[in-house]
Parts: structure tokens; sequence; C-alpha cells
């Protein structure tokens, strides 16, 4: 930071009948034989000298060294070739930025000491997609991921993977909507079939598993028991269903 100017000394002390006259008096003097405003001081018995300093102005102080704390706009490529554009904070990405990186793909959004951190959008190189939120460098929090396949995820995340309520809708048109635990359906979902039918239950590791209900498209239903995917138990509708419920 700028060094504070030098303050304004405060009045010199009055001196009290000196027995003989100061330099600064004595110049004085020699003033007052030269000019006749001097001269109408003559009355008074002590003089008062006060040094006036000038402040530096902003426009002539040298260039002052910023705060780390401050937030800078500047561009900075990487010797791996990665490539970012935005806001800095001392060395690191912080506030908005965009980072290209040198495999191709990108990320623009939300920055915190050098983590994707907050909301963002990262697109691959591939063309799949993600928008949603980061925390410290990971998907945390809700998000939508758009896979070039046609698949797409939208809902919560944590530490990078499918974790809390969410919706998943596969290529084939098929749709799970309920609960995920690390990337696998696990808790209460309802899975729906494109040809009209769903089943409504738990899950565990990406299968059925306890009780669940079963719709048909013709609006039968029945009560089915689950077992790591594997029906043991039914009542209602005759008809079997062994499928796991995973594309």
């Amino acid at each position: 930071p700028r060094p504070s100017p030098p303050g304004r000394p405060g009045p010199a002390a009055t001196a009290t009948a000196p027995s003989r006259p100061s330099p600064a008096q004595q110049q004085v003097g020699t003033l007052r034989s030269k000019d006749p405003l001097l001269d109408t001081l003559s009355s008074a018995s002590t003089l008062t000298l006060v040094e006036v300093v000038d402040e530096p102005t902003t426009s002539s102080s040298p260039t002052t060294k910023r705060s780390p704390n401050e937030i800078v706009e500047k561009e900075y490529t990487w010797d791996n070739g990665d490539r970012y554009s935005g806001q800095f904070k001392g060395q690191f990405q912080h506030g908005r930025g965009t980072l290209w990186y040198a495999s191709g793909n990108k990320y623009e959004g939300d920055w915190k000491d050098g983590l994707r951190h907050g909301h963002g959008v990262y697109s691959f190189k591939n063309g799949d997609r993600y928008e949603g939120e980061y925390l410290d460098n990971k998907k945390h929090g809700y998000g939508v991921f758009t896979f070039t396949t046609g698949e797409k995820y939208e809902g919560m995340w944590r530490d990078d993977k499918q974790h809390g309520k969410g919706k998943y809708t596969y290529a084939s048109g098929n749709v799970y909507d309920g609960d995920w635990l690390n990337d696998e359906k696990s808790g209460l979902g309802t899975y729906s079939w494109i040809n009209g039918e769903r089943f409504e239950g738990r899950w565990r590791a990406n299968k059925k598993h306890g009780q669940g209900k079963l719709f048909f498209a013709d609006g039968e239903s029945a009560m089915q028991w689950y077992d790591d995917g594997k029906l043991i138990k039914q009542e209602g509708d005759s008809d079997d269903d062994t499928d796991t419920g995973s594309d």
C-alpha cells in the first residue's frame, strides 16, 4: 500500500522575549525593510513560522503494489496449454471466468481460490455438458448433465456423484425418478417404461429391492416383493415381471 504522506507539523513554539533574535527573526527583519506589508507587523512581538507540506496526489504517486485480496481481470496461459480469462485474486482464479483446457473441454462460471466453486457450465470435447453447482471443483448441489447419447440426469449431486433426489432419462425413453446414492438408484423411486407401465417402490444398488407396486398400461396393478432385483412374491395380476429397471 502507498505510504501515508507525512503529516502536517503543528505550529512552531512561540519564542518568549529572546535575548537575541533567532536566524528566522533576523530574516524576517530583513524582509520588513523591503516590503511595506511586513512593516505592519512591526508591532508584533512574536512571529509563528509554519511549514506547509503538499500531499502527493494519486496521479503523481508511483504505481503501488496490489492488495493480495484485490480482484483483478486478466488472462493467463499455462505451460500445458490451458488458458484462462477472467477474475483472479492473487495467483488463483477467483470470481467469474472461463478456462479452456488443452484437452478441448471448457468450463465457464464461478471460481474460488483456483477451484470450480458456485454455478458453472462444463462442456466436454465429446459434446457432453453439465450445468449446475460446484463445490471445491466437484459437482455438488443441483445440476443437469446431458449426454450426447440422448440420456440426461436432472437432480442433486454430492462429491461428483448423483446423490439425493434426481431424474434420469434413458436413451430408450424410459425414466427413473427418485432417490440416488453414490451414482446408483437406491431408496424410493419410480421407473416408467415407454410402453406405459411403471414400478413404484424400493431400490438398492440399481436394482428393485423390497416392496413395490407395478402399474400396467391397462390400469391393472400388482404388489411385488424383490430381493436384489429378483421377484420373490406378487399379489394381484399374475403377469410376471423380473425386469431390474435398468437400461
